[in-house]
């Protein structure tokens, strides 16, 4: 079975919501409060020097990190959730998952991070998310919805 350290909310939540998808068994080790000294910090660090979420333990003991790999892993078990190789959705699907780990995450990083003991700065971005209840993307003809339970919006 596989076991996804995570939070949340935070970077593990695409994992999460892609082997649920697949219909992967899989379960949690809630690693809350790993960005700061102590224990989950320490129990992340054990698997993952780096210390970031997603990581994820397989079945047969390797260690998985990365977003948009884990997500291309899960893809090559269950390919029907995403567009086919060779179709013109395709490109715009990978696009889209390198987009979101490649600009996204680190702005949640950053506005998390730059001002240590002040509530973080809500960017335009954001805010239109907040409001809106769903992400979507110019052009994609798609968009995502919050989810309820693990994946909600805390």
């Amino acid at each position: 079975m596989i076991t996804v350290y995570g939070v949340p909310g935070w970077g593990s939540t695409i994992s999460e919501l892609m082997l649920s998808l697949a219909d992967i068994p899989y379960e949690v080790v809630d690693v809350e409060g790993f960005d700061q000294p102590g224990p989950a910090r320490e129990r992340l660090r054990q698997i993952n020097p780096l210390c970031q979420v997603p990581t994820l333990r397989l079945a047969d003991g390797s260690i998985m990190t990365e977003t948009a790999a884990i997500a291309l892993m899960i893809l090559d078990q269950r390919p029907d959730l995403a567009p086919a190789p060779g179709t013109p959705q395709r490109p715009q699907f990978q696009r889209l998952l390198v987009w979101l780990v490649a600009n996204v995450y680190p702005t949640f990083t950053y506005a998390d991070y730059r001002n240590a003991g002040r509530p973080p700065p809500r960017s335009s971005w954001w805010r239109i998310v907040a409001s809106t209840g769903k992400i979507s993307i110019s052009g994609s003809n798609s968009s995502w919805p919050p989810g309820r339970g693990r994946w909600a919006r805390r």
